[in-house]
């Protein structure tokens, strides 16, 4: 199995892999910047599952939680939160489950865990909106939710940054 660079870099959390330099449409400055973590307003995405509650927020330096969980019912759809595509499907990954990792332009990438059901595959195309599984409590863990996280060139940003508010 090829496995692409972002893929790597968000799996090990390896920071010495080259990829494509970061470009802005419009030419949009940083907006935040959080212990070395530049995030831009640039990149929007939509929230992968409707009216769920936030039960657990980015904390990267506290516990190492490089994501958000978001809890809804068992088999509820989870959407693509920006344009994409599939590079990884499996449950390959200790303790995410059933997993997928989209790839989106600029060295974007988001991952989307503990899912019952996968409903697109390996190298597909997916648009924002797009149904792309249901919510489950595979891997490691503890109730039904999805683990949402979000790169920026292989960097861990806190996805609430980027999501509409609510």
């Amino acid at each position: 199995m090829r496995l692409s660079l972002l893929l790597l870099a968000m799996l090990t959390g390896c920071t010495s892999l080259q990829m494509a330099p970061y470009r802005t449409s419009g030419g949009k400055a940083p907006v935040r910047t959080v212990a070395g973590y530049t995030q831009s307003r640039s990149f929007v995405l939509k929230w992968p599952v409707n009216n769920a509650r936030m039960t657990r927020g980015f904390s990267p330096y506290r516990k190492n939680h490089y994501g958000i969980d978001l809890a809804k019912g068992f088999g509820e759809p989870i959407y693509a939160a920006h344009d994409g595509k599939v590079v990884y499907v499996g449950n390959k990954y200790r303790g995410f489950g059933k997993l997928i990792i989209i790839e989106h332009p600029n060295g974007w990438g988001s991952l989307y865990a503990h899912n019952s059901k996968i409903l697109v595959h390996e190298n597909d195309w997916v648009e924002v909106g797009q149904r792309i599984a249901l919510m489950g409590q595979t891997g490691n863990a503890r109730g039904v939710h999805l683990h949402f996280e979000l790169r920026d060139k292989k960097k861990a940003v806190d996805p609430v940054l980027h999501l509409p508010k609510l």
